[in-house]
């Protein structure tokens, strides 16, 4: 159960990064996928957090966020990137 909340979490997470990203309104992404406003609010709850049933809904979404289903529902995405893609600063040590 605490598997498939963080899994919903991360969900909500991404969608809600990549909306942003594309500069879209909640409303505007609904218009894209024809759904109502208030799927995607529900969509991107970061306390109860829920997915779209449909299969064909969430790759309209995917689609429309300009990702994939499994990118959306499985990577961790940091400013709309895959986290695989975003690098790490390299640390260096002058050492004594």
């Amino acid at each position: 159960m605490a598997s498939e909340n963080r899994h919903k979490a991360l969900f909500a997470s991404n969608l809600r990064v990549l909306r942003k990203g594309l500069g879209l309104t909640q409303q505007a992404l609904a218009d894209r996928i024809d759904m109502s406003r208030a799927s995607v609010n529900t969509w991107e709850d970061p306390h109860d957090p829920t997915m779209p049933d449909n299969p064909k809904t969430m790759d309209r979404l995917a689609k429309a966020l300009g990702t994939t289903a499994q990118k959306l529902q499985f990577d961790q995405l940091v400013g709309g990137r895959s986290s695989s893609m975003v690098r790490e600063p390299m640390l260096t040590s002058d050492g004594p």
